[in-house]
């Protein structure tokens, strides 16, 4: 490694990568190394973070109705 470095993930996060390096016998920073080297050349590193994530459903906005006059005379 050629010099201390930090990112910061959450505690879930964190406990998945470590039972995950545990269990290939590899390091934390092997496995976030790799992944971020993913990301960068699979060309996600050129976009906006957020869309990395799954994107959140947004709920469909209803088309307004239009009504019918029931009037049968004039006013």
């Amino acid at each position: 490694m050629a010099t201390q470095n930090n990112v910061h993930v959450s505690d879930e996060l964190l406990a998945e990568l470590q039972a995950k390096a545990q269990a290939e016998g590899r390091t934390v920073d092997e496995l976030a190394e790799e992944a971020l080297r993913k990301v960068l050349r699979s060309g996600l590193g050129k976009t906006c973070w957020p869309t990395v994530c799954r994107p959140v459903a947004t709920p469909a906005i209803p088309k307004p109705m239009c009504r019918r006059s029931s009037r049968t005379g004039a006013e």
